[in-house]
């Protein structure tokens, strides 16, 4: 493992680690206000103050998934409900929440639908 940077009164770098098979190494790179973990050079893991990314590299959310999500094998859990209070409470496309009566879509900026819950 090495660790190179420059001198003077800011140090700046990377972390690079090289095994001894072939392929890209793998390191952390330190950029502007952000860290990017690289295994073979591909970014999979990128962080800056309020957000991250994972095999993205420009999060718009806090935590911003470019691929496929696995929560459990076969479902995806809402912990808390939320219910807007009106067709034009904010949110933001693809939001989705609930409660007890309604799953509520965020469909556009501030534009939401909703559809009735019932039991069968």
């Amino acid at each position: 493992m090495s660790y190179k940077f420059t001198t003077g009164s800011i140090r700046s770098g990377d972390i690079y680690y090289e095994d001894d098979r072939q392929g890209a190494s793998t390191y952390i790179d330190f950029g502007m206000d952000t860290i990017t973990l690289r295994p073979s050079g591909s970014a999979i893991l990128y962080a800056e103050a309020t957000k991250v990314g994972i095999n993205t590299d420009s999060p718009i959310v806090a935590l911003d998934v470019n691929g496929g999500l696995r929560i459990q094998s076969d479902s995806i859990a809402v912990q808390n409900s939320k219910t807007p209070s009106s067709a034009s409470d904010t949110g933001q496309a693809g939001q989705i929440c609930w409660d007890t009566d309604y799953l509520y879509v965020c469909v556009a900026s501030n534009t939401w639908k909703r559809i009735a819950l019932s039991s069968w």
